[in-house]
């Protein structure tokens, strides 16, 4: 959480000048303040929950399972934005929770009982806060539907404020804050701070634009690029199962 505070901290710093250059009003649009609230609260906890998961387990199985987000954008976005829920929907669920299960291999499950990679430990904390992402960022992508007159700025803006605030209280809860040391480390937050600025332009913008369930489901191509990383810059081979839950997002 204090690499997600630092980079939330030059997200707000650049998204505050861009609001206080175009003189936006920092409330949002009057009818939209409580899914903006929501939003800035959601993606918080959404955020909190993947770096806490990306800590326990490997990187491409938390990501697996966080981005079974479209499942939940699904369902959330028939519920309460009235989008179509139609036979791709259902076959995107099929699929999603068979990838789930292959990856956790649930010990309460005959053919995993006597598995050692069973959901267990650290392991199932880490795709607890996985899922609890992908359910929390399923939230967060419903009130950024709802913020249609809401500048993309004023929203990148408070979310950036909520996760620095998530952020510290949890750090001063359970760790020892520190500053980055070396050259190294201050240009890894900016780069970070920077890619996110721009993800969040993206995404904010392609949600004023195109429904949520289908921008879901364009974002699971992150899975694939996650497990070009994990080898390229981790080391760290990829399990059959891993490769199958890749193929199947």
């Amino acid at each position: 959480m204090k690499i997600r505070v630092r980079i939330s901290a030059v997200q707000a710093i650049f998204f505050g000048a861009v609001s206080l250059y175009n003189k936006r009003s920092f409330l949002g649009a009057p009818q939209e303040k409580w899914s903006l609230l929501g939003r800035a609260i959601s993606g918080a906890v959404n955020q909190g929950c993947w770096y806490t998961s990306v800590r326990l387990i490997s990187l491409t199985d938390s990501s697996a399972v966080y981005y079974s987000a479209p499942v939940f954008v699904a369902l959330l976005a028939y519920i309460f934005l009235k989008e179509p829920f139609g036979f791709f929907e259902v076959i995107s669920i099929v699929v999603t929770i068979a990838g789930v299960i292959t990856i956790s291999k649930p010990s309460f499950i005959p053919i995993f009982g006597n598995q050692t990679e069973s959901l267990k430990g650290e392991h199932m904390e880490g795709l607890l806060y996985a899922l609890g992402g992908a359910l929390t960022f399923a939230c967060s992508n419903i009130f950024l539907r709802k913020l249609q007159k809401t500048s993309t700025e004023i929203t990148s803006f408070w979310f950036s404020m909520a996760c620095i605030i998530l952020g510290v209280i949890t750090v001063a809860w359970s760790e020892t804050f520190t500053l980055p040391r070396g050259f190294f480390e201050w240009f890894i937050i900016l780069a970070s701070g920077i890619s996110g600025v721009l993800g969040n332009i993206c995404f904010v913008t392609a949600l004023k634009i195109e429904k949520a369930g289908p921008v879901s489901v364009a974002q699971t191509c992150n899975i694939v690029i996650v497990l070009i990383y994990q080898i390229a810059f981790f080391k760290e081979p990829p399990s059959a199962n891993t490769f199958y839950w890749c193929l199947s997002s």
